[in-house]
């Protein structure tokens, strides 16, 4: 193989890796779900990860992040509905 095609491929290869990584994005920056124009991001998947007991957090993330981003999503939707129904302004809540 001649030298122009070693560097060749070697080139490409490390284009390939560094591309790859400057495309990585903070957890913030990661939208998983969106629910009234209100963006969910893999930060607050993260931060809820981090508040639930021993026991669930150590179960494999793909089994137990279906349900954080549910849960996640109806909190939105039951503070929405609680505002939209002025829950905040009731001195007996």
């Amino acid at each position: 193989m001649s030298c122009f095609k070693i560097i060749f491929i070697l080139t490409n290869f490390f284009l390939v890796i560094t591309s790859s990584i400057v495309n990585a994005k903070e957890p913030k920056q990661v939208t998983v779900a969106t629910v009234d124009n209100h963006i969910i991001t893999a930060q607050d998947v993260l931060n809820a990860t981090n508040r639930l007991p021993k026991k669930i957090k150590e179960k494999p993330l793909s089994e137990i992040y279906p349900n954080i981003v549910n849960e996640l999503i109806n909190q939105h939707l039951i503070t929405k509905q609680a505002y939209k129904d002025k829950l905040d302004k009731q001195k007996e809540i």
